[in-house]
């Protein structure tokens, strides 16, 4: 949208620039003959001409210019300063000097060396010779001497015809034909030498036309702008420049209005008294002159001005000039009887008057009317001075003047002194009274002309032949925006490419490779895992908003999302990349990708193309079982017969994971913090970072020691043995939570008792367990059932793996005591869980002291 919103603002810049250009025309004159558009300066007719050189005659509808010995107009561009005019030559085969038909010495006009070229027609040479006898141009010609040679201008290129360019600002020549022979054959053709239009060659203009003995060939003249002074004229006058159409004496000039008296290095304007030039901008087409003015009578309230510009091109500028009012009280501005401007002050005791700060304390300054011509000053709400009795003054002045130290104190004999107004010109004479009603036609886009010519009523005309100007504005419009649109596309090409070879890298880096390898050694993995992309999980998390995190831990943070299915799912991002744990982050991929049970969190895939690796699982959406039963504000009070629940619900998930695959897998990180918790408080096992797979005819698996402490086998501790008896102690701890409430590593206890686990056997051995159990179990349970349930998590966490049981004959040994279970009428009062906004990390979150990215070693 940026780009067609540039692409407006430049159509617009150009337009505007050009169509300014085009605004010197004759709005009020007749600018068309024929089929030909006559473009200021020129005019037809001498008051809509700029002077005499550039009026145009037009007689039965072909234009004529009357100063060139009236030759035809064929076409005229003011934006590039050119008029094609059809000129005669004469082909004379006898006579090798043939002088040209147009003299522009002495004229505004030369010969367009862009847009003209010499063209020779024949076997030879021809030259251009200047009237001092230089050659300036020319070009030779072969021809065959078997066959005829015939001349075609299309293939003007030096075989029976040639063509070259010509000098710049070539006012007359002479064309020397003596090496010139007629070409081979009947010997009756002519050859030729002539200046022509470059687009006569390529046809574009119509073929040559023949009138008698001459021959018509359309010629570019060039003339010269405002901004170049005729030759042979001075072009200045003491300090001040004089350029064009101002001129000194009346050959220089535009016309009678420009001309300009140079007397003693002062330059005077002829044509208003002989008024003093102190000035002279053609950017902006102004003239400041000296106008002898009084500017403080306060006997006489109303003063005439002392020039008038009416019937002239001149106005005074309206954002040139100032009113200026300085004293007390208010003045005017009157044209034709009728106040036009002014301004009023204030004054003090102890006003003094600032001209920097003109604002109405004693002196005050506004603009003048559009196109004032001729004014009166009423000075009557002017006082005199309270305090020092002085009088006050009114005046028109040139602002810039006016604001670098006033005008000049010279009087005249009636004491007047000379200041300086700036007056603008335009190329238009002010010819139809009918000022609004064309201003009206201009404003919808037409202009005005007069269908009979001078004294005929005005016209609006709506159609407009384009100009070069605005064709190459436009074009070099839509060429930058094409410029722009290119570079941008060209950047988004260079970006997405980036994009794409670093999601190449970061895939790499994160174990791309190795995922692909081991489903490649593996067949059971073979589309079994997801590779998500990173515009869809950008997408899902709205580019990972923070709004959308569930928690945060120690290695990474959870977000929650929403894929394109409408599927909610959680997202783990880790903090850091460690080359290191891929091994251990792809090998959480592979495993939970084989794992389908309802108990299990179901991984829906990762994606590897981000700087660090994503995992993307089903949303858990009650946190974890150590946010539930360690809650501080003990709102919760949990059953035992959900605590039971729960526990069956995780043995079952580790027997699975132990047996009922094809499979052996040991999660090796079994806790509270990596159990989590479904709307309906069903448990699902987390976090498989750690976890290894074990063919069947394996008993144990040796790796460096990984785990948490207080849920760690001590007999996988010392031999760095792991069975799945190690993760049968790890759920035996979680067990023991459930039952008492209490953190596998307290703080409140001393010694050993610190351990929970050992904490619990010792109650055992003393026969106190009961006292150590949570309150509500307490109340609940009979003390049967307590005891079945604490003699299994004792067996649990013996000592000597071979004597625990497995995860299958606990479940059923829970499922047992739960069925034998006769809740209390109890009821447990419920609280709202936290979610997982209030959690710190509650998806996959380990909290093992030992590394847990370390490559292991399996024998």
């Amino acid at each position: 949208m940026k780009q067609f919103q540039l692409l407006h603002l430049l159509i617009l810049i150009s337009l505007t620039t050009f169509t300014k250009a085009q605004n010197h025309i004759q709005t009020k004159c007749n600018n068309v003959c024929g089929s030909v558009t006559i473009d200021f300066p020129f005019g037809i007719g001498r008051n809509c001409a700029l002077n005499e050189w550039f009026k145009i005659d037009c007689n039965s509808s072909t234009p004529y210019l009357r100063a060139l010995n009236n030759v035809e107009v064929l076409e005229v561009t003011s934006s590039r300063q050119t008029v094609v005019v059809n000129v005669s030559t004469i082909p004379d085969c006898k006579n090798p000097i043939q002088n040209s038909s147009l003299d522009l010495r002495r004229t505004p006009f030369r010969y367009s060396r862009s847009d003209n070229v010499f063209v020779v027609e024949g076997c030879g040479n021809a030259d251009i010779i200047t009237k001092n006898g230089t050659i300036v141009g020319g070009c030779s010609t072969t021809c065959r001497t078997t066959t005829n040679t015939v001349s075609d201008l299309n293939n003007c290129f030096g075989v029976g015809c040639c063509q070259t360019t010509i000098a710049q600002d070539l006012e007359s020549f002479t064309l020397n034909r003596t090496g010139l022979e007629r070409q081979d054959g009947d010997g009756t053709s002519c050859v030729s030498a002539f200046l022509a239009h470059k687009f006569f060659i390529t046809g574009i203009y119509s073929s040559q036309s023949m009138v008698g003995d001459h021959t018509f060939v359309p010629v570019s003249l060039s003339w010269w702008n405002g901004n170049r002074t005729p030759i042979g004229c001075n072009q200045t006058c003491g300090d001040v420049s004089i350029p064009y159409p101002l001129g000194i004496g009346r050959r220089c000039s535009g016309n009678e209005w420009f001309n300009v008296h140079c007397n003693s290095s002062k330059p005077y304007l002829s044509s208003f008294n002989n008024v003093e030039v102190s000035s002279v901008n053609m950017e902006r087409l102004i003239v400041v002159v000296k106008i002898p003015m009084k500017v403080s009578d306060c006997e006489n309230p109303l003063q005439n001005s002392s020039i008038d510009l009416n019937s002239s091109p001149f106005h005074l500028s309206r954002f040139d000039n100032l009113f200026v009012v300085e004293g007390c009280g208010n003045a005017a501005i009157m044209e034709n009887g009728s106040i036009v401007s002014g301004c009023s002050t204030t004054c003090g005791n102890g006003t003094v008057i600032d001209r920097n700060k003109c604002f109405g304390v004693g002196c005050c300054q506004t603009t003048i009317p559009h196109t004032l011509t001729s004014f009166t000053l009423n000075l009557r709400g002017l006082k005199r001075h309270a305090g020092n009795g002085s009088c006050g003054s009114a005046f028109l002045v040139d602002k810039n003047s006016y604001m670098e130290g006033g005008f000049s104190g010279e009087s005249t004999l009636d004491d007047r002194i000379f200041v300086p107004l700036a007056l603008s010109w335009r190329y238009v004479y002010e010819v139809d009274p009918d000022e609004q009603k064309c201003r009206a036609c201009e404003a919808k886009g037409g202009f005005c002309y007069h269908e009979g010519g001078l004294g005929s009523n005005m016209s609006c005309r709506y159609e407009s032949k384009i100009s070069l100007s605005i064709i190459l504005g436009v074009s070099i419009s839509i060429g930058l925006l094409l410029i722009i649109l290119m570079s941008y596309a060209l950047y988004k090409l260079i970006k997405k490419t980036k994009a794409k070879r670093r999601k190449k890298r970061f895939f790499k880096r994160n174990g791309g490779i190795l995922l692909k390898q081991q489903q490649a050694t593996d067949i059971r993995l073979v589309d079994k895992t997801i590779l998500f992309t990173s515009n869809e999980l950008n997408k899902a998390t709205d580019n990972f908003n923070e709004n959308r995190i569930l928690g945060r831990g120690a290695q990474g943070t959870v977000y929650k999302g929403m894929l394109s299915d409408g599927r909610i799912v959680a997202i783990k991002k880790s903090m850091v990349v460690d080359e290191s744990q891929l091994e251990q982050f792809i090998n959480e991929v592979v495993i939970l990708s084989q794992v389908s049970h309802r108990n299990v969190v179901k991984l829906l895939g990762c994606c590897l193309e981000t700087e660090v690796p994503l995992l993307v699982s089903e949303f858990i959406s009650n946190g974890t079982l150590h946010d539930l039963i360690h809650d501080e504000i003990g709102e919760f009070l949990i059953s035992l017969n959900m605590r039971l629940q729960i526990a069956i619900e995780v043995a079952r998930a580790l027997s699975y994971l132990h047996s009922a695959t094809s499979f052996s897998i040991y999660h090796r990180d079994i806790k509270t913090t990596n159990i989590l918790l479904d709307e309906k408080y069903r448990a699902k096992v987390s976090d498989f970072g750690t976890s290894r797979f074990v063919s069947v005819d394996q008993t144990h698996l040796t790796t460096l020691v990984k785990g948490t402490i207080g849920y760690l086998d001590p007999e996988y501790f010392q031999s760095s043995q792991f069975t799945e008896k190690s993760d049968v102690y790890s759920f035996g701890v979680v067990l023991l939570e459930l039952l008492t409430r209490e953190k596998p590593i307290s703080l409140t206890r001393f010694g050993e008792n610190r351990n929970l686990a050992k904490h619990f056997m010792l109650a055992m051995e003393e026969g106190r367990v009961m006292s150590i159990l949570d309150e509500m179990v307490v109340k609940e349970g009979s003390r049967i059932e307590l005891m079945a349930v604490a003699n299994l998590a004792m067996r649990c966490l013996n000592f000597n793996g071979r004597n625990r049981p497995t995860m299958k004959e606990v479940a059923t040994e829970l499922e047992g005591i739960i069925l034998s279970h006769v809740p209390s009428t109890i009821e447990p009062t419920f609280r709202h869980v936290k979610n997982y906004e209030e959690v710190e990390l509650t998806y996959g979150e380990s909290t093992s002291t030992s590394i847990t990215f370390d490559h292991n070693h399996c024998q």
